[in-house]
């Protein structure tokens, strides 16, 4: 059986499915932390062992199809000192065959990647079986960046994974939906729509699997009681304070008070009640105790002397820390996840230094913008307690003048340096409306009310006033040269950061030339080449904003022609949009043709 006859088993377009879930798994994994970087492939394990193993994407994956010929050995090691260590419970069966398990080749490719390559710390998906295959989808993050994260060790319960740390739940539950995509009942790909999960919905899974390490497998609704607790509120009050779960055998528990009727977190307005006693204390060794699906009463750890016992006791805290709110921490002092409006992410930089001033430097482009000064200024708002807006223009001292009615403009404009920073910064974006500095960082006037008609296609009413206001003005001045060239910063009050406009990352203009003629080549001969056609033409479709009009007429004409060829030769085409130029490209968005100079390439 040839390589291309064995990749069949999933279909003739199984790796536009490998292709689909590894662009999402990038766009997930960003909530988490970018430097992640996830790498995602599949591979497939022949069941009678004397076929190929096989590879998507074969080329770009890393590896060889021989780095996994040992799978099946080792899976079989792996099912024996299982079979070992269980023998007391079933002593009659000692001496049956042993049968491999989804669960043991699931390991042995999680051993055999994790063992062999220190580079990535990688997860695998229990296989599907396809066409006599045993098909696993794997995921993989840069090991540094995993690692540089708060976790505890993996423990099983039973036949229950505890995950051991929110990145890991969350490629958990991410390679379960891929698995169902694969071989569930789902026989056609959405594009638009690939896993039939938005990214939150993912990340709303992994908490709650999560939470099933924190809550020592409690109730499987922690996440989503908690969730409800921190926006319930008691008496006009939001929750505060804090929710330790402990578990009823951990030796160092102290428990003086136990409630008779513990309520289950579930109840939410009986739990809620309670919180307020974690609300009235400040500091101690006394909280609000769970022993995992109820507040079981008020105690806590006696001191543990000794460093083994203080390693393997597992104590997590629930902190709220506003409306729709909460932390989860290890007594160790490490943040292990924080919810905010029901979705999970882990805490980060709001923005990174060097992704601002690559804005600024490509915003400014008529001006001499100091990145530096303006970065300190926008570090030092996103540290504040409240939201605020900072609008960079190049016509600052005019735009003061014209905005003077509605906005407090300074006698003298001051430079924003960091011996006054901080506290100059919180008097000035104290009052509503945004602050106003030129590209040097000097500011002329605050409290602005900015003006601006509603731009169609932009703005969001999932987003506030003063996002949709900065949408407003920064598109309105893009339209008006007497506006100068502009950049609006906006902080919300939990300190993240959205740049206004967001500028897409810049490319090789060869490298859309490149893939447009890959196009024309794959459709060229007597047969379309499906796989060279449709790596091509997703990729251009992932960059559609690049193209020019006259490419996006050339793309649609090929596109309509070689769906109707495809459907002859297949029996079916990959439904695509049509291409459509984008407004706002223009030629600062290619880089500099310089092969020997790739440092203005995105990282």
């Amino acid at each position: 059986m040839s390589n291309e006859e064995q990749r069949k088993t999933l279909g003739a377009l199984h790796w536009v499915y490998q292709r689909k879930m590894a662009e999402f798994a990038q766009e997930l994994f960003k909530y988490l932390d970018e430097d992640l970087r996830p790498r995602f492939f599949i591979v497939g394990i022949p069941q009678d062992g004397l076929c190929a193993v096989w590879l998507v994407p074969s080329e770009d994956s890393g590896y060889t199809p021989e780095y996994f010929e040992g799978v099946v050995h080792l899976a079989e090691e792996i099912e024996t000192e299982e079979a070992a260590k269980n023998a007391w419970k079933n002593p009659s069966q000692q001496n049956n065959e042993i049968r491999i398990s989804a669960r043991s080749i699931k390991k042995a490719v999680e051993k055999s990647l994790n063992d062999k390559d220190t580079k990535f710390v990688s997860y695998c998906a229990e296989p599907a079986t396809i066409g006599g295959y045993e098909v696993c989808c794997v995921i993989q993050f840069e090991e540094h960046a995993f690692h540089s994260h708060y976790s505890v060790p993996v423990q099983w319960r039973g036949d229950t994974r505890l995950s051991g740390s929110l990145i890991g739940a969350t490629a958990v539950e991410f390679l379960r939906v891929c698995r169902t995509v694969l071989s569930g009942p789902r026989k056609t790909l959405d594009l638009q729509d690939p896993l039939g999960y938005q990214p939150e919905d993912i990340l709303r899974m992994g908490g709650r699997t999560f939470m099933l390490t924190a809550n020592h497998i409690g109730a499987g609704t922690t996440f989503d009681d908690i969730n409800k607790l921190s926006w319930k509120t008691h008496e006009g009050e939001i929750a505060g304070g804090e929710i330790y779960f402990i578990h009823w055998d951990e030796y160092y528990l102290d428990m003086p008070i136990e409630f008779k009727n513990p309520p289950p977190l579930s109840n939410i307005d009986a739990a809620r009640k309670l919180i307020e006693m974690a609300g009235a204390k400040r500091g101690g060794k006394l909280h609000l105790v769970s022993h995992g699906h109820e507040i079981n009463g008020i105690g806590g750890l006696r001191e543990i002397g000794d460093k083994y016992d203080s390693y393997n006791s597992d104590v997590f805290i629930v902190r709220f820390t506003g409306y729709y709110k909460w932390e989860l921490w290890h007594k160790d002092g490490g943040i292990m996840m924080q919810v905010i409006s029901g979705v999970p992410s882990l805490p980060r930089e709001p923005i990174g230094k060097e992704k601002f001033k690559d804005h600024v430097h490509r915003t400014f482009t008529q001006a001499a913008p100091d990145g530096d000064a303006l970065w300190d200024i926008i570090n030092a708002a996103a540290n504040q307690k409240h939201g605020t807006m900072i609008v960079i223009s190049s016509a600052a001292a005019e735009e003061a003048d014209r905005l003077a009615g509605q906005s407090t403009v300074l006698r003298e404009p001051i430079k924003l340096v960091s011996e006054l920073l901080d506290e100059t910064l919180l008097m000035l974006t104290s009052i509503d409306g945004a602050l106003l500095v030129d590209p040097t960082g000097t500011c002329y006037a605050a409290g602005v009310i900015l003006d601006g008609a509603a731009i169609k296609g932009k703005g969001t009413s999932s987003r506030g006033a003063r996002y949709n206001s900065a949408i407003r003005y920064v598109y309105g001045a893009r339209a008006d040269a007497s506006k100068g060239q502009c950049l609006a910063v906006v902080v919300s009050k939990d300190g993240t950061i959205n740049l206004v406009r967001e500028l897409r990352d810049r490319i090789l203009r060869s490298e859309i030339t490149e893939h447009i003629e890959k196009v024309r080549a794959a459709v060229a001969g007597e047969t379309v080449n499906l796989k060279e056609y449709y790596k091509a033409i997703f990729w251009l479709s992932d960059h559609r904003f690049y193209l020019s009009p006259e490419e996006c007429n050339e793309l649609n004409q090929l596109k309509e022609a070689t769906r109707l060829r495809l459907i002859e030769q297949e029996g079916e085409a990959i439904p695509l949009s049509d291409f459509t130029a984008d407004e706002e490209m223009d030629p600062t968005y290619f880089l500099n043709q310089n092969s020997d100079d790739r440092s203005e390439l995105p990282k």
